[in-house]
C-alpha cells in the first residue's frame, strides 16, 4: 500500500484498547482476537496479508481472558482438572456491537472477515455459525479439539461464504491426548464444509485447507496472515467481495 494510504489508530471498545492498521482504501476489514504474542508477531502477519496486494484494515481486539472469552460453553481444558470457556457470546457481542461499528466509519463498504490463531481461530469458526456478519473466516491452527465442537458443527449451519483453514503438520503428534485429537477433528471439520459445498445446502462457496510445517507454536504470525490473505483472495475470486 502507498505511504499516504497507510493508517494506524487505536480506539476503545468497552474495557479494552483495540488497534487498527492497514489502508484507508480498504476492501476488507479483518477482525482478530489477539493477545500480547499476536501483537509481537504483527509485523510478520501484516507482511503475509499485504503480499496479496489487496487493501485491508486489520483490527486487533484484545482478549482479556483467553480461556473464558473464546469458548462458548464449559469445556475440558487441555491441562489441569478445571473446565474453561462459557463467555464467547459476550465477546462476540462486543465485536459486533462495539468494534465493528467504530471500524466501519473508516471503511463503510469493506467486507468483514474474522480470524485468528489457536483458540482465537476456533472462536472465529464458532462466530460464523452465530451470525452472517462475516463474509469469510481465517482460522489458523484453530482449537477444533474443544469438547463438543464437532457435534455442534455437524448439526448447525455455517454462515460465511469462504473458509481458510490451516494446521501444523506436527500438531497431531502432541503428547497431550486432547491436543493430539486436533488432526482427527480438523478432518471432520473439513468434511463438514465439503458436504456443505457439494450439496449446496448452506452459504459456503469455497474452502481451503493448508498444512504448514511445524508444531502449534511455530510461525503463528505468518500462518495467521496467510490464512487471512487466502480468505480475501477466495472472496475476490467468488465475486462476493
Amino acid at each position: 500500500m502507498s505511504d499516504e494510504k497507510k493508517m494506524e489508530k487505536h480506539f476503545s471498545a468497552g474495557d479494552r484498547e483495540c488497534r487498527i492498521c492497514g489502508s484507508s482504501d480498504a476492501s476488507f476489514i479483518l477482525i482478530q482476537p489477539c493477545d500480547d504474542h499476536d501483537l509481537e508477531t504483527g509485523k510478520e502477519e501484516l507482511e503475509a496479508i499485504g503480499a496479496e496486494k489487496i487493501p485491508f484494515l486489520l483490527v486487533m481486539v484484545p482478549v482479556l481472558d483467553w480461556g473464558r472469552e473464546l469458548v462458548p460453553w464449559k469445556a475440558k481444558a487441555p491441562y489441569g482438572n478445571t473446565d474453561f470457556g462459557s463467555d464467547a457470546a459476550g465477546f462476540l457481542k462486543l465485536i459486533t456491537g462495539r468494534v465493528i461499528p467504530q471500524t466501519r466509519i473508516l471503511a463503510p463498504d469493506a467486507k468483514l472477515l474474522i480470524g485468528g490463531y489457536s483458540l482465537a481461530g476456533f472462536f472465529a469458526l464458532w462466530s460464523t455459525f452465530q451470525t452472517d456478519t462475516f463474509a469469510g473466516c481465517a482460522a489458523a491452527s484453530p482449537s477444533v479439539w474443544v469438547d463438543g465442537w464437532i457435534p455442534y458443527a455437524q448439526t448447525h449451519a455455517p454462515l460465511a461464504a469462504v473458509y481458510s483453514l490451516s494446521l501444523g503438520d506436527k500438531e497431531a503428534r502432541a503428547k497431550n491426548p486432547l491436543l493430539r485429537s486436533v488432526g482427527t477433528c480438523m478432518n471432520q471439520q473439513i468434511d463438514i464444509f465439503r458436504k456443505d459445498i457439494d450439496e449446496k445446502c448452506g452459504s459456503i462457496l469455497n474452502m481451503n485447507f493448508q498444512m504448514n510445517p511445524g508444531n502449534h507454536f511455530q510461525n503463528s504470525g505468518k500462518r495467521t496472515g496467510d490464512a487471512f490473505a487466502l480468505a480475501m483472495r477466495m472472496l475476490m475470486n467468488t465475486g462476493k467481495q
